[in-house]
């Protein structure tokens, strides 16, 4: 639970929506990582991922 509020935290920085958030964390595959969506990246232990993929974004290194 605690990866997953952290995912979530990291995303909030980059979409202010909280149900975008949501629908982005649950629904969207990530190129970058293998396809996956950020629930599934977090269930496999990759919360770690997700983070700095997030902070890539925020830092404009990705689109």
């Amino acid at each position: 639970m605690a990866a997953m509020l952290a995912v979530l935290e990291s995303a909030r920085k980059v979409e202010t929506s909280f149900l975008a958030v949501i629908a982005w964390y649950r629904d969207v595959a990530i190129a970058e990582l293998d396809g996956c969506t950020a629930r599934e990246l977090v269930a496999n232990g990759r919360a770690a991922d997700v983070i700095d993929f997030l902070s890539d974004i925020q830092q404009g290194g990705r689109d």
